[in-house]
């Protein structure tokens, strides 16, 4: 959902990094080599690992953004991999802490992810649109908003053989296309039935511009 594309490169030591096309800068790194693997699951664990992760990734966010209290902290579940070696098996839990911008109320693509492990070491970092509705006034009418896309569902699936029995918003953000138009990016979850009278969930994706 970023407005610019992301050229990816490896470097000798296998260690994947992203460059923005428009700008040049460092859109992405991912630090999980196969010298990563071979050392970081051995290591020992730090004190609370949860709260070092917090704190190591909003020390790493604000190297990023200008201030990182404008942000909203989102954590997300954290996930244990297991290794053996020598009879003896070994742990490392990952930890990714997002810092998110809203605007209006909603979550946008101004946002900076960042992955740490319970061994407190840096695993990767993904940047989002940072900066990009600081001088932007935004307006709009979240009724008129969520009746076009409302409308624009029953115009798609009119068109296929599913009868739409329900819809739901999973998710929403405000996002920046490439050319510089704020939209409303919308995940839309749908219940139907078919032509075969089965039912069927499936999605769509909608932007709405605002």
């Amino acid at each position: 959902m970023n407005s610019y594309t992301t050229d990816i490169y490896v470097d000798n030591n296998n260690i994947e990094f992203g460059l923005r096309s428009d700008t040049g800068e460092l859109a992405y790194i991912n630090l999980m080599n196969l010298d990563f693997f071979d050392t970081q699951p051995y290591l020992p664990e730090v004190n609370d690992p949860n709260d070092t992760a917090i704190s190591l990734s909003t020390e790493i966010a604000s190297d990023y953004v200008d201030n990182i209290g404008d942000y909203t902290q989102i954590s997300d579940e954290p996930v244990t991999r297991y290794k053996e070696r020598d009879g003896k098996t070994y742990q490392i839990t990952y930890y990714v802490v997002t810092f998110e911008k809203k605007i209006n109320g909603y979550f946008s693509s101004d946002f900076i992810a960042v992955k740490v492990t319970s061994k407190g070491t840096l695993a990767s970092i993904m940047i989002g649109d940072i900066g990009a509705f600081d001088n932007t006034t935004l307006s709009f009418d979240t009724a008129t908003m969520n009746q076009s896309i409302s409308d624009k569902i029953e115009s798609v699936y009119k068109k296929s053989k599913l009868e739409v029995k329900e819809s739901n918003v999973d998710d929403q953000k405000i996002v920046l296309t490439p050319n510089g138009d704020i939209c409303m990016y919308s995940s839309i979850v749908i219940d139907g039935v078919d032509d075969s009278n089965i039912e069927t969930r499936t999605g769509v994706r909608i932007l709405t511009f605002l």
